[in-house]
């Protein structure tokens, strides 16, 4: 998979593990954890990630050029067919339950996507400090591992 600086993987699952190797570049990789802590980290070349079955997660290309990498999923029938996507999930809950759950006014929830986003171009985010501040609550923060911490 290639993602160009900016563009978003969106937020989604899968009911297969899934591995990544960086072959390219750098990316934003985050996490949403059972217990409600989130993980955001920064991947590059040579890097690995693991998601276990059913965790959200996401991927932001960085800059300068964005990120290319090489995805392994833990079974032999895979298909995206089985990826759940926020956005597809988004458009099959009815708004009510949105507003209701996100505290959210109608009107907003009116601008949410009506369409599956699977990958968008956006902005290269801010700093990884400024993420993980933006998000605030509990966050784990190893889950990644680099070069540096591979024992052979």
């Amino acid at each position: 998979m290639r993602l160009t600086a900016g563009s978003f993987r969106e937020l989604h699952w899968h009911v297969a593990d899934e591995w990544a190797f960086m072959l390219y570049g750098n990316a934003r990789v985050s996490v949403l954890n059972p217990d409600g802590t989130v993980f955001i980290g920064d991947v590059g070349k040579g890097d690995l990630w693991y998601f276990p079955a059913g965790y959200p997660h996401s991927l932001q290309g960085l800059g300068p050029d964005g990120t290319e990498f090489l995805l392994v999923f833990d079974q032999g029938l895979f298909s995206e067919d089985t990826t759940l996507l926020l956005s597809d999930w988004l458009r099959h809950t009815p708004p009510s339950v949105l507003a209701k759950n996100f505290r959210l006014p109608a009107s907003d929830i009116q601008k949410l996507p009506n369409r599956n986003l699977y990958i968008f171009p956006s902005d290269v985010p801010p700093s990884l400090a400024q993420d993980k501040a933006a998000v605030g609550g509990r966050q784990v923060e190893s889950l990644i591992n680099t070069r540096s911490e591979w024992r052979l």
